[in-house]
């Protein structure tokens, strides 16, 4: 799946994926170096009809991969430096030349430069970044989110490194378990009794007496949909839902007292318990059928202004592992697509942008919170309600520095009724690089970029858009501490309107509008 050509002082190189037999394809997982060549094996076996964690850890005292966060050591000697900084990776790559290409989806591919414990691994499980720098020891980051048809590259998200592909036919529409939220391991749920997963809104209960998971316990909160609804109904939260995996050997664990989920973001004391229904399927799961019939619906809903509703369940099926979704039988759909919404942090300024279409609302309220779950107003924004996509941008210049700020927009109907959107988090830090001056703009197809940097060997990743969103330009310049002077050549996009994004380390440093003429 994941490989490397052999590295000084190697022969077979290194690499992850699946064991070799004699020409016959296999599921059963491996690695390969030069101490093992091709004669790897392990007892972990991928399942075809699921999306599969799959984690390599090398290490001074070895070897081991993690399958859906189960260990084996697949090598136990003291294991040598090496180095595979000399040549790139592959994705999908038959290094032994047996036949061992992967037919299969690959998703959400990183490398770290030390060793994540198990804790680590079961907690990443499901959750992604959409700032890769801000991960701890996160070297490349492939999400294969962007295919930029100019160059045949996707690009990783630490560096702006390119990933060169066949061809966009590569790419797909995951369905992966996956998103951006948070995560607690309770370790050894072996007794009844409640248990806690703090910062995800999940309780669980399990009764006194009966068989109880011996192992890990890790809930998730995520910050986006799955890839199928499971009613027609409205889901609660709006943009999420909930993983609970237990890595118990005892998968048979008694069922649950009850479960609750708390810090809803129900929006009304109208609804009763009666209306939300909830629904679960296995945890790595990808097909919307697994969702199958409801649980049952609520037995008690305690309304919290701000984020803070309550919503408990009680149900003989409800079992430890699981996918959960909730949905509103009751609840209403407001007359607007949020296709997306972002912040950016640059300029000493925090910036937030969404586009909407069918759109028919009276406005917008932008909110402001510094622990993710007490919001406060910042500003009123009125819906424009064109007929085309609607594109707007609040600039937050009373952002200070160092704080996380998390934001997200409060959308109003005419008739007061209102529901928020995804929570997006940016940080404001003494910027490492300042643009001082972008010309000529109008251009012919080339400008000069003027910075002033205030460190030494630091990169500057710049990117063009067109009108629709679709990066269409890409350059990634070393930038020396004090003055520098980038020129860009960009004499084959047509005469039009583009805007120009420019990241330092730290994140966004500058937004323009650029505009071409031939």
């Amino acid at each position: 799946m994941i490989s490397h050509d052999p590295y000084p002082g190697s022969t077979y190189g290194f690499g992850l994926g699946f064991a070799f037999n004699s020409y016959t394809p296999s599921l059963r997982l491996c690695y390969t170096d030069n101490m093992v060549n091709y004669s790897n094996n392990s007892n972990l076996i991928a399942d075809t009809t699921k999306w599969n964690n799959v984690v390599l850890t090398y290490s001074p005292t070895g070897v081991t991969i993690y399958l859906n966060g189960m260990p084996q050591i697949v090598n136990s000697n003291t294991m040598p430096v090496i180095d595979l900084s000399k040549s790139a990776f592959y994705i999908n790559r038959d290094i032994h030349n047996q036949g061992g290409y992967y037919n299969g989806q690959i998703d959400e591919v990183k490398i770290y430069n030390y060793t994540l414990s198990q804790n680590e691994i079961r907690q990443k499980m499901h959750l992604i970044q959409t700032n890769g720098i801000a991960e701890r020891g996160l070297l490349k980051y492939l999400q294969f989110n962007e295919f930029d048809a100019n160059t045949g590259c996707v690009y990783e998200l630490i560096n702006g490194n390119s990933a060169t592909l066949s061809s966009a036919a590569s790419l797909a529409v995951s369905t992966a378990p996956v998103a951006t939220g948070t995560s607690f391991l309770t370790p050894g749920a072996d007794a009844g009794g409640h248990y806690n997963f703090t910062g995800t809104g999940v309780d669980m209960y399990f009764p006194a007496t009966g068989a109880f998971p011996d192992n890990d316990l890790v809930a998730f909160r995520l910050n986006s949909l799955p890839d199928t609804l499971a009613d027609t109904k409205v889901p609660v939260p709006a943009n999420g839902y909930f993983i609970v995996n237990n890595f118990s050997t005892n998968a048979g664990s008694t069922p649950l007292q009850k479960i609750t989920f708390s810090n809803l973001p129900i929006n009304s004391g109208i609804y009763t318990a009666s209306n939300f229904n909830l629904y679960k399927r296995t945890p790595t799961a990808f097909y919307g059928t697994e969702w199958a019939n409801s649980l049952g619906t609520a037995n008690s809903f305690i309304y919290g202004a701000n984020n803070t509703s309550i919503l408990e369940f009680t149900n003989s099926s409800i079992s430890s592992i699981a996918q959960y979704t909730i949905t509103n039988s009751n609840a209403f759909a407001l007359p607007v697509s949020l296709i997306s919404f972002s912040v950016d942090a640059f300029n000493n300024t925090i910036v937030a942008k969404w586009l909407a279409t069918n759109e028919n609302l009276k406005k917008y309220e932008l909110e402001r919170s510094m622990d993710g779950t007490n919001f406060i107003y910042v500003a009123t924004i009125t819906a424009k309600n064109n007929t085309t996509d609607n594109v707007y941008n609040f600039t937050d210049a009373t952002a200070q520095l160092g704080i996380q700020y998390y934001y997200r927009l409060k959308m109003i109907d005419n008739d007061g009724k209102f529901k928020y959107s995804i929570t997006r988090s940016a940080i404001l830090k003494n910027a490492a690089v300042s643009i001082t001056d972008i010309a000529p703009n109008p251009s012919k197809g080339w400008s000069y970029i003027n910075t002033f940097a205030s460190v030494n060997q630091i990169n500057l990743s710049i990117y063009i858009y067109d009108a629709a969103g679709r990066m269409v330009y890409k350059s990634m310049e070393l930038l020396h501490k004090g003055q520098n002077t980038i020129m860009l050549n960009y004499t084959n996009l047509a005469q039009g309107i583009y805007f120009i994004k420019m990241y330092d380390n730290l994140g966004l440093v500058k937004e323009s509008k650029l505009s071409i003429l031939k």
